[in-house]
């Protein structure tokens, strides 16, 4: 899903051209392998709503619990976006 990463960021870069920080994403993986409870938040609003929007289409590996079962599983992680 990094294509989608770098376009949502090259559309901010292409406003301020010194943008750059931390995003902040997290999200939860659902038992069909998409995905819910979607953030992005850290770098400005514009590359935050692209990000977020860009989540919506990510699919997974449906989590599954001790038992085998379909489950949920929630994400968070940061990115650190630099111009380059």
């Amino acid at each position: 899903y990094m294509n989608g990463l770098v376009r949502c960021y090259r559309k901010g870069l292409a406003g301020d051209a010194q943008l750059g920080g931390k995003i902040a994403v997290a999200f939860t993986v659902t038992e069909r392998g998409t995905l819910e409870d979607i953030s992005a938040r850290g770098v400005s609003a514009e590359v935050d709503a692209c990000v977020a929007g860009q989540m919506g289409g990510w699919r997974y590996p449906v989590p599954r619990d001790q038992d085998g079962d379909p489950d949920t599983e929630a994400f968070a992680l940061v990115l650190a976006l630099q111009p380059s």
